[in-house]
Parts: C-alpha cells; sequence; structure tokens
C-alpha cells in the first residue's frame, strides 16, 4: 500500500495486478493539429477529475524533453503553465517565487511513485512525466503519450546532441518503445513531422 502524498497514489495501480494490455489501441495524433489533439484529452480528463497523469515516452532522441520543455513554459490550450507539474526523467524544473529558476533531482533505483515530488504537485492539476521507461518508477498514468521518429534521424540527433551519442543510439537501436505501464488511454505521434519549437507543424 503507498502512502498518499498527494502524488504517488496516482501513479500506482489498486486492482493488485501487474499484467499489461496485449494489444493496445494505439490513437494517432496528425502533425498540423497535434496540440489540439492532446489538449482536448487532457481537458477532458481534468474535467472528469481534480488531478490527471499524462506520460510521455519515446526512445531516446525521440524528442521527449524537447516536448516536456514546451508544455512546461508554455501549457496547452486550456491549460496553464502553472497548472502543469513536469518532471524530466529525475529532473523537476521550478521557478522558485515565479522568477528564480530551481533544479530539483532525485534519482532511485525503485520504483517510489515519484513520492519525491509530491509536495511540488500541491495545487497543480496535471503532471507531466517525460521518461524513456516510466515503468522503473510508476505503474500507471491517465493517458500515454509516445513519440516516435526514423532510427536515422533518431541517430542524427544523438551525435548531434550528445559525446556518447553513438552508443547511446547502438544500445537503443533494437530496443521496443512499447509501454509498461497501464494508461486509460495510449496516443501515438510521429514526431520527425512535428517542430516543438513552433508548438505544431512540420519539422523544419
Amino acid at each position: 500500500m503507498i502512502p498518499p502524498n498527494g502524488l504517488s497514489e496516482w501513479l500506482c495501480r489498486t486492482d493488485g495486478s501487474t499484467d499489461l494490455p496485449t494489444a493496445i489501441a494505439w490513437e494517432s495524433l496528425t502533425p498540423e493539429s497535434w496540440l489540439a489533439g492532446l489538449s482536448k484529452h487532457c481537458s477532458a480528463l481534468l474535467a472528469e477529475r481534480d488531478k490527471g497523469i499524462l506520460c510521455i515516452s519515446g526512445k531516446a532522441g525521440s524528442g521527449k524533453s524537447t516536448l516536456g520543455r514546451l508544455l512546461r513554459k508554455q501549457g496547452m490550450p486550456g491549460i496553464a503553465p502553472g497548472e502543469l507539474l513536469v518532471i524530466d526523467d529525475s529532473m523537476l524544473h521550478l521557478k522558485w517565487f515565479g522568477i528564480f529558476p530551481r533544479r530539483i533531482k532525485h534519482r532511485t533505483q525503485e520504483r517510489d511513485y515519484l513520492a519525491p515530488f509530491a509536495s511540488f504537485f500541491s495545487g497543480r492539476r496535471l503532471l507531466v512525466y517525460v521518461n524513456t521507461h516510466p515503468e522503473k518508477r510508476i505503474e500507471r498514468c491517465d493517458i500515454l503519450l509516445r513519440l516516435r521518429c526514423p532510427e536515422e534521424q533518431r541517430e542524427a540527433r544523438l551525435l548531434a546532441r550528445d559525446p556518447d551519442g553513438a552508443a547511446r543510439f547502438a544500445s537503443t537501436r533494437e530496443a521496443s518503445d512499447n509501454p509498461r505501464i497501464l494508461a486509460e488511454r495510449y496516443l501515438d505521434l510521429p514526431s520527425d513531422q512535428v517542430d516543438f519549437r513552433q508548438g505544431m507543424g512540420r519539422a523544419t
């Protein structure tokens, strides 16, 4: 039993099962209207309950952190940035008193249901958790968004971004990007066709 702390109880399964769907019904978001589609689902979720969990997954180099940063700074239609709490891997970015940037990092080797970040979820409505392997820390979410891009583009991004980009690509080339957590809705987006810096539209 997970002690209630305002966050962790939203991230654990209550049915006692560890089973995952054998067949996932993916809903594809179109590159031209992905933000409107994502906002529609998140807004509908928050109309039904006080808080919601959006998980962004995908292989390294698929654009997860870029999208997380966009949502943290701009929010989405109908959901203001102040209503979101974005945790990217093990890092939380905040503005202290609304002005001073602050980074809070909590790494763990155990499934902790993001308990170290619970106090920061107070007053927020939507948690956005960004991770290639979200199952390492949580068991469930409300909406899971998977980002995908061609392997050659993912390789190019990693080589340009990371000193160990070649090794990271090699170690993930054959890895599956299928989720290992339970979600009420599974969304799929081809990130190579979207420029997250512009909010929506084709990549340049």
